[in-house]
């Protein structure tokens, strides 16, 4: 996963309470996954990036999932999905 969001005030105040608990982001993903199940890869990314846009602060969001050990012949690790989310979105 990877935020943005504006660093300006925590580099006003020099005030770590000016910045996103990466604690935060962690329990969050981890609430997520251990959540109810998810048959795609898409939907957990979707339900990560909704919730880690309602922190404080976070504008944009990235989220990627990947799926090792995949069912398809060829010469490749895993399969990733990415989702990239921002308050701007709608629906």
């Amino acid at each position: 996963m990877t935020v943005w969001l504006s660093l300006r005030q925590a580099g006003v105040s020099d005030s770590p309470r000016a910045l996103l608990d990466y604690r935060d982001l962690y329990r969050l993903v981890e609430e997520t996954v251990a959540g109810s199940p998810h048959r795609l890869l898409e939907a957990l990314c979707e339900k990560i990036a909704a919730r880690a846009l309602q922190l404080d602060g976070v504008a944009q969001v990235e989220v990627a999932a990947r799926k090792p050990h995949v069912p398809i012949n060829g010469p490749l690790d895993y399969v990733e999905v990415v989702v990239l989310r921002s308050t701007e979105d709608s629906g």
